[in-house]
């Protein structure tokens, strides 16, 4: 509600130093890249979330290898930020960011799969994928911005490319907290387990769960497995919706230019838009 107000604020009152000049969006580049960004940071940002959880409840991992476990993913994007970057320059943002695109999505397909033993393998080749679409989407997609803006104006586009990829990831984490929770709340199996586990050392408690519950002592250690299974389950599920989303970050990517980029520097017309956003006294 309150981004709500705020943007109908920056819309409708003369502010003659905003926060966010949301007026940038009266251009068709901009608005199409912040379109690109808000779907690419709710769906990514929000997902990734669940990877270290998944290696943490699901695997068992301590906190430490499974930041090894995750570490495929930066050194993906190693590899191809600056080849990114040298190709925006030169062909233009758009056949890169729907590249990009569809390596985060096939590598965010494979974790719709996973289970209480998936490989390794296949899980840390899925994130190195995921890295390489990371380094090849989200900088062309602030470059597509950026590059159309005059002078006067790439300080106002930088921070509103910045305020949205932040407020999109925010959204993004609690969409997929909630779809997570929502699972586990539908399994009869989690809910057990999880209120035995915090019953901790009290068998009185612990008694009056599974009676409750209609599990016996000796099916507590099946009811455990069952749980890990359904905790895998839900993940492959909220990364279902994950790759979904990602996925539809290729319908405003291909409005993206898909040529190199020409910047207009002609030195009157950036004295005229330096004219054109100086308010009148």
């Amino acid at each position: 509600m309150l981004i709500v107000a705020f943007v109908l604020r920056a819309v409708f009152d003369e502010i003659e130093h905003p926060l966010v000049d949301v007026h940038l969006l009266q251009n068709k580049r901009m608005a199409v890249a912040v379109i690109a960004m808000s779907l690419f940071a709710v769906a990514f940002f929000g997902a990734s979330l669940l990877f270290a959880q998944y290696f943490i409840a699901v695997r068992g991992e301590d906190t430490l290898k499974t930041g090894w476990l995750l570490a495929p993913q930066g050194f993906g994007a190693m590899v191809t930020m600056p080849i990114a970057g040298a190709l925006v320059d030169r062909i233009g943002p758009g056949k890169i960011v729907m590249t990009g695109v569809v390596l985060i999505t096939a590598g965010m397909a494979a974790f719709t799969q996973v289970g209480t033993d998936t490989s390794y393998t296949l899980l840390l080749s899925a994130l190195f994928v995921m890295g390489l679409g990371m380094g090849a989407t989200m900088m062309p997609i602030m470059t597509s911005a950026l590059q159309t803006l005059t002078d006067h104006n790439i300080a106002r586009g930088s921070t509103l490319m910045n305020i949205v990829q932040q407020v999109a990831a925010s959204i993004g984490t609690a969409l997929f907290s909630v779809l997570l929770t929502n699972s586990y709340l539908d399994s009869k199996a989690i809910t057990v387990m999880t209120a035995v586990s915090q019953a901790g050392d009290d068998q009185a408690k612990i008694g009056q769960i599974l009676a409750s519950a209609g599990v016996t002592p000796d099916q507590l250690q099946m009811l455990g497995a069952q749980a890990l299974s359904d905790m895998a389950d839900a993940f492959g599920s909220a990364f279902l919706v994950g790759t979904i989303l990602v996925a539809c970050v290729l319908i405003p990517a291909a409005f993206l230019p898909r040529r190199r980029i020409t910047v207009d520097t002609d030195p009157e017309h950036t004295a005229a838009g330096h004219a054109h956003h100086t308010p009148m006294h």
